[in-house]
């Protein structure tokens, strides 16, 4: 049986309506067609018939697809290169896929996870969803409104103000309370603040952000929505940077999961800033923005993002988050499900 989450992604998509087996039966082609071809058989070898087996790409041609680092975390290095090279020729040549041997099972289970991993990595990788932004001066209180769409959501809000000190004393949307991430006084005079906040699973549509402080004085923002991002453990790390009398800054901030991205609020007292190395901004005021680095992060390490600006002070605040997790990350989790992939265990 294919995880719950698969299925939904091409119910969204193809709009199936049929019952779960033949649901299932076309689902298994809308990966087949959508993902790569020359995967075919490894999901479920009954599907396929022997005269096809040609037509799949060598091993090292498919490991360059499927990942074999993936397959090697599956298997806890337990298995050569060799190895999985002979189980996966075994398959290709086998009318059945029924492995006599429990080695040769083994590694095709641990191939078929490692190619569910990519797979799910394809269809729940984070994608930027939206943007909005809004300044105002002598003022208390901000609002304006962000839209989301889609599922497992996260939004940030990055929030600049006119003073070095700390004086936010919420940041909501829809009326939820939203959770700091960090903050970070501008370099030099050090006569701004930045600040960055994070919400789960908001509401979709059109909400309100709405930024108070407990002085009057000028609030500026800009907002951020992705989709597909893990809907705990957040931030996974984060960072700041402040510098003064620079034309660029550059922070880094070295991920802990896979797959992460990263996200990266600016504020300066001297003006629009603009993307440097590994930055996409996505959203911009007179004086800051927000962006990210547009990418997951794979293997997880350290991912460095430059903001450039007119000469003077200015402060970055930042954060990775990681994507929806697979449900099946071992072996032995996937032969306690005899049904998944199809496989009889």
């Amino acid at each position: 049986m294919y995880d719950k989450f698969i299925i939904k992604k091409f119910e969204d998509k193809h709009g199936f309506t049929t019952p779960d087996v033949v649901k299932q039966i076309r689902v298994q082609n809308a990966i087949f067609n959508e993902y790569q071809p020359h995967i075919l058989g490894l999901f479920n070898p009954y599907l396929i018939k022997p005269k096809d087996h040609k037509a799949m790409l060598p091993f090292r041609e498919f490991i360059k697809t499927a990942g074999f680092n993936t397959i090697a975390k599956v298997l806890g290095d337990k298995y050569s290169f060799k190895q999985l090279e002979k189980a996966y020729s075994f398959f290709t040549a086998s009318q059945t896929g029924q492995m006599s041997n429990y080695h040769h099972q083994e590694l095709l289970l641990g191939l078929d996870i490692g190619l569910y991993q990519e797979i799910f990595k394809y269809y729940f990788a984070i994608a930027f969803d939206a943007t909005a932004n809004a300044a105002a001066d002598s003022v208390t209180s901000l609002t304006y409104a962000h839209t989301n769409t889609g599922s497992n959501l996260i939004l940030f809000v990055g929030v600049d103000i006119d003073v070095g000190t700390d004086d936010i004393t919420g940041v909501t949307y829809n009326t939820v309370a939203m959770t700091r991430i960090n903050t970070q006084q501008t370099g030099g005079v050090g006569n701004r603040r930045n600040f960055l906040y994070y919400l789960l699973a908001p509401a979709t549509g059109a909400n309100n952000i709405v930024i108070s402080r407990s002085s009057t004085g000028t609030i500026r923002s800009a907002s951020a929505s992705y989709t597909d991002a893990k809907q705990s453990d957040v931030p996974d790390a984060s960072n700041t940077n402040s510098a003064g009398g620079v034309t660029s800054i550059l922070t880094t901030t070295t991920t802990i999961a896979d797959n992460c991205w990263v996200v990266s609020h600016n504020d300066n007292d001297a003006g629009a800033p603009g993307a440097g190395a590994g930055l996409t901004i996505r959203g911009s005021y007179a004086n800051g923005g927000i962006g990210d680095n547009n990418t997951a992060k794979t293997p997880a390490g350290a991912v460095s993002l430059t903001w450039t600006l007119p000469s003077g002070g200015t402060a970055t605040c930042q954060a990775s988050f990681a994507p929806v997790p697979p449900v099946v990350t071992t072996v032995n989790a996937l032969r306690a499900n005899s049904k998944f992939w199809g496989a009889s265990l």
